[in-house]
């Protein structure tokens, strides 16, 4: 029988780089206490079919080039976002709601680093809300809240049944 004693687990950005998340649900599932809670965050396809377009044609050519081509073509691309979320403050583009209130919130640095991340990931997920649900439901979770964060993730929380 394995150890019983987390009230909340959390995975933050995680999940959508995992292939097959349920080993790693099931295994939360059996470490939280009945009544636990499982907090998760994961990249969502609804209100994202532009950057899923753009960053998964992308990541065709990135993810085999050596990391200073890669920091190069990041600069290249931070420079078009800083430019954009500028834009946004005056136009009303596309996402421009989360560009104001998220992104321009970061300097260069890290604008830079999300970039070079966003392309040099070896797998990543989208969720429709029915995958983001069934994440949590399908491992025996209930009382399963989502909530689509700027329109463009799920954050998913679900409660570990008091009889399991």
């Amino acid at each position: 029988m394995p150890e019983v004693d987390a009230d909340l687990a959390v995975s933050i950005g995680v999940l959508h780089h995992i292939e097959d998340p349920r080993p790693t649900i099931a295994r939360i599932f059996e470490v939280l206490r009945p009544g636990g809670r499982f907090l998760v965050w994961v990249y969502g396809r609804e209100g994202n079919a532009a950057y899923i377009a753009f960053a998964e044609s992308l990541r065709v050519l990135t993810r085999r080039v050596p990391d200073a081509v890669l920091a190069g073509l990041t600069h290249l691309l931070t420079a078009g976002l800083s430019l954009y979320v500028a834009l946004c403050r005056y136009l009303p583009l596309p996402l421009g709601t989360y560009m104001r209130e998220v992104m321009a919130r970061f300097d260069y640095r890290k604008r830079f680093f999300l970039v070079f991340d966003q392309l040099n990931v070896g797998y990543a997920k989208y969720y429709t809300e029915r995958e983001a649900r069934e994440l949590l439901a399908g491992a025996g979770f209930h009382k399963v809240e989502l909530h689509h964060r700027h329109g463009m993730s799920w954050t998913v929380i679900g409660e570990k049944p008091q009889e399991a």
